[in-house]
């Protein structure tokens, strides 16, 4: 149980993280910002915030949207299956981490919760906060509300996930994005597709998770259990048995291991149930991280998985994702930003990996330089709470 501070400004955090959810992306991106805000703004009282369920967005249309998922029976059979037989302990396992590492508000918050509370400033970001459907926005995730005392509005690394916005969203979201005093996205792309509706005091700045260096992710991560020798660690999102199969084939061609996390999207498919040499099912975060560390490479189609990836220095191959042109867009951003756009190839391709470059003296000058903008961003936008 923490201290209770009565008299620091208090600052919260408005992410998707919430204790329903078992990507490690979202868990590491929201110990990224929560940790870094503590340890270098200690005079603010710093905290990250979950919402009670989805109907708690004020949003009729979005709520409309989020009862027709569910009638989607087969799909939401697969989820609470897999979530209940296969993924129970991970989930315990990512919320453990969660509890233990994150300074979390006491309860799961509503929309009125937010209108009656006494935050001075509140931070949107990072993770795909303001993705969203035609007709209706998230009133929480784009601050939406007033409340009793006057508060600043920031937004820190959000993404859109998309180069577009649906039009029917668009007068809503510069009313409320106007109210923002700062504003900085993840993807340099939606900077200029703010810029096309009129929102131009728009700045590019990093995913939370790499304002921290190597070391401070090495005293976090833990080594699983097991004796693997050298390997090859593949996180797959996707559901693709064919890129499996062209793994599998790389590997071998190695002499390396290939070891795993099943189900990495939350749902049972048959091209994770056999694939890897070693499956590690119960991953948890800080084992996730150990094992991007210590990897010969790392295959991925995780934004995160990249970006973990180059934090390690590690010779990683982006796979693009079929049928997913928006996860695919953020992917390719961060590789433009660290130049290294020739590392997402199609699946067919991964056979030439073994001659790519992996060049961290450039790699790094990029992070550098926007790391720095990064830090300079967060300055100035928390100076004046």
């Amino acid at each position: 149980m923490r201290e209770e501070t009565f008299d620091m400004k208090k600052i919260g955090i408005i992410s998707l993280f919430d204790f329903r959810n078992m990507n490690y992306g979202n868990k590491l991106q929201t110990y990224a910002l929560n940790y870094y805000l503590r340890h270098h703004y200690p005079k603010y009282n710093v905290e990250s915030l979950y919402f009670r369920n989805f109907l708690d967005s004020k949003d009729k249309n979005l709520c409309m949207l989020f009862i027709s998922k569910i009638l989607r029976i087969p799909a939401k059979i697969n989820s609470i299956i897999c979530i209940k037989f296969f993924l129970k302990d991970r989930l315990r396992i990512c919320n453990d981490f969660a509890v233990k590492n994150i300074q979390i508000c006491g309860q799961a918050l509503t929309w009125n919760d937010l209108v009656n509370s006494d935050y001075d400033a509140f931070i949107v970001g990072s993770d795909i906060v303001w993705g969203q459907y035609r007709y209706g926005i998230s009133k929480i995730k784009f601050l939406d509300f007033e409340n009793k005392k006057k508060f600043k509005r920031i937004a820190y690394a959000a993404s859109f996930g998309r180069d577009w916005i649906p039009k029917e969203n668009i007068n809503d979201i510069i009313r409320c994005l106007r109210k923002f005093q700062h504003i900085a996205v993840r993807e340099e792309s939606s900077k200029y597709m703010l810029g096309s509706i009129g929102i131009t005091n728009v700045e590019h700045t990093l995913d939370p998770t790499l304002l921290l260096d190597a070391e401070e992710w090495k005293s976090v991560e833990k080594e699983p259990k097991l004796n693997i020798g050298k390997y090859i660690f593949v996180y797959l999102l996707g559901k693709n048995n064919m890129d499996r199969k062209f793994i599998t084939y790389f590997a071998n061609k190695l002499h390396l291991t290939i070891v795993t996390v099943p189900y990495a999207c939350g749902e049972f498919s048959f091209a994770d149930y056999c694939f890897g040499d070693v499956r590690i099912k119960d991953c948890s975060p800080e084992e996730w991280i150990w094992l991007i560390d210590h990897a010969e490479y790392v295959i991925t189609d995780s934004f995160h998985g990249i970006v973990f990836s180059t934090i390690f220095k590690k010779k990683f191959i982006s796979l693009e994702r079929q049928f997913a042109e928006n996860i695919n867009n953020r992917m390719i951003d961060y590789l433009k930003t660290i130049r290294q756009t020739d590392k997402m190839i199609n699946i067919a391709n991964i056979k030439f990996a073994e001659k790519f470059e992996w060049n961290y003296d450039v790699i790094d000058k990029c992070l550098e330089k926007k790391k720095h903008l990064s830090k300079k961003y967060l300055d100035n936008a928390l100076k004046d709470i």
